[in-house]
């Protein structure tokens, strides 16, 4: 039998799990630690935990255990969840997928079961709009070919005039570090490296990559901003007063396209900061650490979506306006094939 910081380690380790989150709780409150139960009860009615039959199970230790107040909110949640799942789409659904790095039998298989793509691996999102966050090249062993993809479909889901669907495709800053010329941090060769990164230059100045994207896809009635590595609140007020009249992600993009045009990436938006080895006390939006955002007391007050920072899961910041969706997608950090979907403004992390 395991023990209770047994399965606590395992719960820290993989927070997705559900099985260990409900043998956590049932181990607790069989020894009569009912506060912490309840504590990590909370847990699994989080959004992004979007299985009713762990929810119920949850609630089914809490009535066994006299506990019938937050047994009542695990069955209202898992009916939620249950009614959610049959809802017609009313607008349509987003997919955010995180850090690729090269690894594209993962991306394929995410894409796939997302509704993206058929088995031929060509686009059939008719109301579906798919945004990934950047950092798509090394670390794995087929960086280009996971870039060639996206780029298709990308073309593929524009030919579709009449669908509601788009591919977005972010910079990271593994691909940013390329359009400064540092290629001390690519696995690519040199030379494809230098033939990518022009390749790159292109693709940024007529539209099809960028670095930010704010979506009419809602949660909780707000939108959401998409980026790499996600934004922290004093750059933020720093862009509002260099061009209060731009929405926030159209001026990310057009500093970045004047950024790419004339080879200067100076602007604070560009910088990594000391958690991430840079000089500065506060990283751009292409190097913060997840970390830092979370622990941000105003990093929230827009809803943001963001990769970057590798977990062991797709993570939501305690108050959930942040969700960090590198959850290791690449088998360098552990081959995890996760995503976010975003449907009818609610968010879930779904798991293959």
């Amino acid at each position: 039998m395991k023990t209770p910081n047994e399965l606590m380690w395992r719960h820290v380790e993989d927070p997705g799990d559900g099985a260990a989150l409900c043998a956590l709780i049932r181990l607790l409150l069989e020894l009569g630690r009912v506060e912490e139960a309840v504590r990590y009860g909370v847990k699994a009615l989080s959004p992004l935990q979007g299985d009713p039959k762990q929810v119920e199970t949850v609630g089914r230790l809490f009535r066994d255990h006299g506990l019938t107040e937050e047994a009542s909110r695990c069955s209202f949640r898992a009916q939620e969840l249950k009614t959610l799942a049959l809802q017609p789409v009313a607008r349509p659904e987003l997919i955010a997928i995180g850090d690729v790095h090269g690894e594209i039998s993962g991306l394929k298989a995410v894409l796939r079961h997302a509704g993206a793509t058929d088995a031929k691996g060509c686009w059939i999102g008719r109301r579906l709009v798919v945004v990934q966050v950047g950092d798509v090249i090394d670390r794995g062993p087929r960086s280009l070919a996971a870039w060639e993809l996206l780029a298709r479909l990308q073309s593929q889901a524009c030919e579709n005039a009449e669908s509601e669907c788009r591919v977005v495709r972010l910079l990271g800053n593994h691909e940013l570090e390329l359009l400064k010329g540092n290629y001390h941090l690519t696995t690519l060769p040199l030379k494809k490296a230098r033939l990518f990164a022009a390749r790159l230059r292109e693709e940024i100045l007529s539209g099809s990559v960028s670095g930010a994207f704010q979506t009419g896809t809602e949660i909780a009635g707000e939108p959401v901003l998409f980026t790499h590595a996600g934004l922290r609140s004093s750059l933020r007020r720093q862009l509002s007063e260099e061009d209060p009249e731009t929405a926030l992600a159209d001026q990310i993009n057009a500093l970045l396209r004047r950024a790419v045009e004339i080879g200067d990436f100076t602007h604070p938006m560009f910088q990594a900061g000391a958690s991430r080895g840079g000089s500065r006390p506060v990283g751009g939006l292409f190097w913060e650490d997840a970390r830092e955002l979370f622990a941000s007391a105003d990093a929230g007050k827009i809803r943001q979506v963001f990769g970057h920072s590798v977990r062991t899961s797709i993570t939501q910041s305690p108050d959930g306006r942040l969700i960090d969706i590198d959850a290791g997608l690449s088998r360098y950090y552990g081959g995890r094939r996760t995503y976010l979907r975003i449907r009818n403004g609610i968010p879930q992390a779904v798991s293959l």
